[in-house]
């Protein structure tokens, strides 16, 4: 397990089990999740915005598993769990703690509503939404339709950076 085998394996799988319209990886999103803790959040932590890269990272090895399922099936979300603090491990940090959470949670809500606007079939948005639209459509920095490669350099680049300043 190492950054790059994560970084790789999100930047191939697709977000919301590929119904979608554009290319749009899970790296993707957790490059727009950082972006969003980072600019939404005047001095966001280095730690917070570590872990709005990483709170995915467990899907690189269990891919992208919709939320009604994971309801559904609650051993799945326990095991993604399990594979977070092997990584967190390997990465040698401590689980986020309850301080955080709310604010990767806040980011991951709303990146899947921009998403969910720009990339679902209208019928699917609809049905997520309603008439609602999204409080933002565009992640600041974001760079959509990078390159695969070009992508995984940059969250690649990004973590080692975060992982450098709390070490």
């Amino acid at each position: 397990m190492t950054l790059e085998d994560i970084a790789y394996h999100l930047s191939m799988i697709s977000r919301w089990n590929g119904v979608i319209q554009k290319p749009f990886s899970v790296l993707e999103h957790c490059l727009y999740c950082e972006e969003l803790v980072r600019h939404s959040f005047y001095g966001a932590s280095v730690t917070t915005r570590l872990y709005a890269l990483l709170h995915d990272a467990h899907e690189a090895y269990t891919g992208d598993i919709h939320t009604a399922l994971k309801k559904k099936c609650p051993y799945i979300e326990e095991f993604q769990q399990r594979l977070d603090i092997v990584i967190y491990k390997k990465f040698g940090i401590e689980p986020p703690d309850k301080l955080i959470l709310p604010t990767i949670e806040w980011a991951d809500r709303k990146a899947k509503l921009g998403e969910a606007y720009q990339f679902l079939p209208r019928g699917a948005y609809k049905a997520i939404l309603g008439d609602k639209k999204p409080p933002e459509l565009l992640p600041i920095g974001c760079s959509y339709g990078d390159k695969r490669e070009k992508a995984r350099q940059r969250y690649t680049n990004t973590l080692k950076g975060l992982l450098g300043e709390i070490k």
